[in-house]
């Protein structure tokens, strides 16, 4: 019970956070209506849990993550920033579980270039973004 309050916390927390820094355009898109619906959700903003309990709160085109949103998975790995068509693609910032974290430029997925921190190197603006409460 204490991990799915953890759970709870943790996904308000990333939520504000995303409000906080939810790019201007943004704020112009309606929610999403229902429960996820490829076909009805474009250009909003929803929330969609994957039963693998994948977590992606931002915005949908066209039934995909496109535009800002924040992502988490059940191993610990924590993205915020651009996605593309369904995948990360713009700048920014990946928390993995393991403490390391990347950031910069995302391209189909995959990081393309910026800054690599080890966990004792991780600058103090970055942590406050991804931090608990």
């Amino acid at each position: 019970m204490g991990s799915n309050v953890q759970n709870v916390a943790v996904i308000f927390y990333f939520s504000c956070i995303l409000a906080l820094i939810m790019p201007a355009n943004a704020a112009g898109l309606s929610e999403c209506p229902g429960i996820f619906d490829p076909n009805s959700w474009h250009n909003c903003i929803g929330v969609y849990e994957h039963e693998d309990a994948f977590h992606y709160y931002g915005e949908f085109q066209y039934g995909r993550y496109h535009g800002h949103g924040t992502s988490s998975n059940i191993a610990g790995d924590k993205y915020i920033g651009q996605w593309k068509k369904g995948q990360m693609d713009g700048d920014g910032t990946m928390w993995f579980w393991h403490g390391e974290v990347w950031e910069g430029s995302w391209r189909n997925g995959s990081w393309v270039d910026g800054t690599k921190y080890n966990k004792d190197e991780i600058p103090a603006d970055i942590r406050l973004l991804f931090e608990k409460r």
